[in-house]
């Protein structure tokens, strides 16, 4: 009786799921079979009725593939449903199934509505406006993203990674698609992740997991991905995750990757954008991405509006192997002057780069100079002209900011709500190398001060810290813990305090410090971090200078205990 249930609701989820995808019948169980590592005889039996899956790892491995396939009607494939699927097939651990892809969290205490953050306003999707060729390249991609519904991007720094997975984005089938695009830094943390995606998630109309971040009691991070994952589903979304080789692979890889391939399909796509090939992951991908050939370089020279003469295009051709980013700055040599054929140790990226980069510097100005620091340390959305001007000092920066994107040393990104300048990741370490660490302090200090009219307090905290003024910088920190996580600061947070504990007990500094350790505590009581929140308020009560600091300091630990 029961297979015969069971074998009905996989049939009927079935005939929508092929007629959702355009398929026949016989293609989708033969997709199942594959995913599922089943014979086709075996899932005819479980689908007339004959016989019931043999194990709960194939019923839960079913039941996953349909909860994937169906989120384009998640109101009819309800928990009522799975429930059901789930009753008929005898599975053990129906209650966990369900809770973990259908989470009703409590919100006993609902945050007021006015107290919100505001969604984070989406990383825009890059704009390459001078993309040449690529042709074979992107016929390639496209039929591997449709097919596999992960692609892999990968190549040496410069080779136009991001401009080709741009371009692929940008144009039909996918162009229909809303796109969440995120370039990785070294910082980043799970968690910020998931606010990015919650925060694209309700620009696009739904906004309930945003504000479910925001609550005091918020389930746990795993249910809050699933949930993440099911909504993106549900608006048909294409994730881009860029710079990849920045990060932990293994950590994101357990936590967020291996979660997100299982619900990847024809509602939810993904593409990683890396320098080398992720070690964790197993599927096949197209091969590393190659330097463009001459005719191309010839082309992208052309809308510069330069015209090189056939030698001169050997030359660059030769140097760059093809690179976009190495043909542009030798292009850049040419055009002042520089004698670059001497070079002929151009086997590794590294040298060419900073022989390239040293030749151009040579024929900077002073101010064309101090905007290339300032852009090398500055996150990139803070890079607008205002506060190049303002942080500078030295009036209008129009001429020198044109100047600087015609020698191929500034990028200009346009989003909804600004005009920002950005330099090539090879430049940006470069620049930011020629700088002592008493230069790099004293422009910190001057973007700190530009920012505090702004009133974005924790940019300001941030940026006094790198200039190395702690009590400035802890009369900024704001008090909402999840703004940390949010705006990806949460591990600089915790640093900050590992930086000042020693100041603490030398005397260096005074009650400021105290109220860090309450906001890092409330950071880490609102993760569930509790042993942590409880070691820095213990250790900060033993190093209270009075009784009042003491008291407060107690407070905390009875926080900690209480959760």
């Amino acid at each position: 009786m029961k297979a015969k249930r069971f074998g009905r609701q996989l049939n009927e989820a079935a005939k929508l799921i092929a007629h959702h995808e355009r398929m026949t019948m016989s293609g989708l169980f033969l997709r199942l079979a594959e995913e599922l590592y089943v014979s086709p005889h075996t899932l005819n039996n479980w689908r007339y009725g004959r016989r019931l899956p043999s194990s709960d790892d194939d019923v839960r491995a079913l039941a996953e593939a349909l909860f994937k396939y169906t989120a384009f009607d998640r109101k009819h494939f309800d928990r009522a449903w799975f429930r059901a699927f789930l009753e008929a097939a005898n599975f053990a651990e129906i209650e966990s199934f369900i809770d973990s892809h259908f989470p009703e969290p409590a919100q006993p205490i609902q945050a007021d509505p006015t107290d919100l953050l505001p969604p984070l306003p989406p990383e825009p999707v890059p704009q390459p406006s001078e993309f040449v060729g690529r042709e074979a390249e992107l016929s390639v991609y496209r039929r591997h993203l449709l097919d596999r519904h992960l692609l892999i991007i990968t190549g040496m720094a410069g080779v136009g990674k991001t401009a080709l997975a741009a371009k692929l984005v940008s144009e039909a089938p996918f162009s229909s698609s809303p796109i969440f695009w995120h370039s990785f830094r070294q910082d980043d943390e799970i968690e910020t992740i998931l606010w990015l995606l919650a925060a694209f998630l309700a620009h696009h109309g739904r906004p309930a997991i945003w504000r479910l971040l925001q609550q005091d009691r918020r389930p746990p991070t795993g249910v809050v991905l699933r949930a993440i994952l099911q909504q993106l589903t549900q608006i048909r979304a294409i994730l881009c995750f860029d710079d990849f080789h920045h990060i932990d692979q293994t950590v994101y890889d357990e936590h967020l990757f291996q979660p997100l391939l299982g619900y990847l399909g024809p509602t939810l796509r993904l593409i990683l954008i890396s320098r080398y090939t992720p070690k964790h992951f197993t599927v096949s991908m197209p091969p590393s991405l190659e330097g463009l050939d001459k005719n191309a370089i010839r082309q992208l020279l052309a809308l510069r509006g330069v015209q090189p003469s056939p030698e001169e295009l050997d030359f660059l051709y030769q140097t760059s192997q093809g690179n976009p980013q190495l043909a542009l700055l030798s292009l850049t040599v040419l055009q002042q002057g520089g004698d670059v054929s001497v070079r002929d140790a151009f086997w590794s990226t590294e040298p060419i780069i900073r022989y390239l980069l040293l030749e151009i510097y040579q024929g900077l100005n002073e101010t064309e100079r101090a905007v290339m620091r300032l852009t090398a340390l500055l996150d990139d959305a803070l890079c607008t002209r205002e506060a190049i001007e303002g942080i500078l000092g030295q009036g209008s920066q129009l001429e020198t900011l044109v100047s600087l994107i015609e020698k191929n040393l500034l990028t200009v990104y346009k989003s909804p709500r600004e005009t920002s300048y950005r330099p090539h990741e090879l430049v940006r370490r470069f620049f930011y190398e020629l700088m002592s660490e008493q230069e790099r302090r004293h422009y910190y200090l001057r973007a700190a001060r530009f920012f505090e009219s702004r009133g974005d307090a924790l940019t300001v905290a941030y940026l006094y810290t790198q200039a190395g003024r702690w009590e400035d910088a802890l009369q900024w920190l704001p008090e909402r813990p999840y703004i940390y996580i949010g705006r990806g600061k949460a591990a600089w947070l915790s640093l900050i305090a590992e930086e000042l504990r020693e100041d603490i007990k030398t005397g260096k500094l005074g009650g400021s410090y105290f109220r860090l350790v309450k906001i890092l505590g409330a950071l880490y009581r609102y993760r569930g971090e509790l042993t942590k929140a409880l070691q820095i308020a213990q250790a900060a009560y033993e190093q209270a200078p009075d009784d009042a600091i003491r008291a407060d300091m107690n407070m905390e630990i009875g926080f900690a205990y209480e959760l």
